[in-house]
């Protein structure tokens, strides 16, 4: 049986994970995308000037104030390498965190910065970066940059959820699960939920039982591994029953 796997993440992200799987998982799986989450940037910031440096803790926010002043390559704290790839792309001298903000938090105080530093984010955010930094002597403003403007579950993925077939979720942030969470009533499907961090899982909210595997790094890499000892064991489940 081809199990199916439901990609929430924000169009670009989506369509970049999407493609990852693809390349790993071949006819094996059944990708379904429904983006949770529509991003929408917001009005320019205005000027950088005075600041030390920037923190980005998603590539979004990049998209959204676009490229570093032309000769400018302002020092650019970053959530993970993805982001800091992107950043660095876009004309910033980007150093990368291990993937979430509490290590983007200690990276950060682990530097020689220049105060003040300005953290670059979505409306929603977790972790109040900024407060947190001013508190222990860096002071950081902060700007909203971009929206994340909910989105319903698409006909195809209500679908799937609401079938036999068994489905796969990796889930990549706390606001992604809480929306799915909202949205997931009916589910029939057996459903395997992988969560990039503790923190997507407590936002399901136990909605789903304890079956939950947690990455032990805020990887995507990672996230791809757990997927795969998930897809292989339900293979191998599957072939033991065919061969009696």
């Amino acid at each position: 049986m081809t199990h199916t796997l439901l990609i929430t993440r924000p169009e670009r992200q989506a369509a970049r994970f999407a493609a990852l799987c693809e390349d790993r998982f071949g006819d094996r799986i059944d990708i379904v995308t429904s983006p949770l989450i529509r991003i929408e940037a917001l009005s320019d910031p205005g000027s950088m000037a005075g600041y030390g440096g920037v923190i980005f803790t998603s590539e979004n926010a990049i998209a959204a104030v676009g490229p570093a002043a032309a000769g400018n390559a302002m020092r650019a704290y970053c959530v993970g390498d993805r982001t800091a790839e992107v950043a660095r792309a876009a004309g910033y001298d980007a150093i990368a965190a291990e993937g979430d903000a509490d290590h983007l938090f200690d990276l950060i105080l682990r530097q020689h910065v220049t105060p003040p530093l300005l953290h670059l984010r979505g409306e929603h955010a977790r972790g109040a970066l900024a407060e947190r930094l001013t508190q222990a002597g860096v002071k950081t403003d902060e700007a909203i940059v971009y929206r994340q403007i909910a989105q319903p579950l698409t006909e195809a993925a209500r679908a799937v959820l609401r079938g036999d077939k068994p489905v796969i979720l990796p889930l990549f942030s706390p606001r992604t699960a809480s929306l799915f969470r909202e949205g997931a009533a009916g589910c029939t499907a057996p459903l395997r939920i992988v969560v990039f961090s503790p923190a997507v899982a407590d936002a399901l909210g136990g909605e789903f039982g304890d079956d939950i595997a947690v990455c032990q790094s805020p990887d995507v890499n990672e996230m791809l591994d757990m997927l795969a000892r998930l897809i292989d064991a339900w293979w191998a489940v599957e072939d033991r029953g065919g061969a009696g």
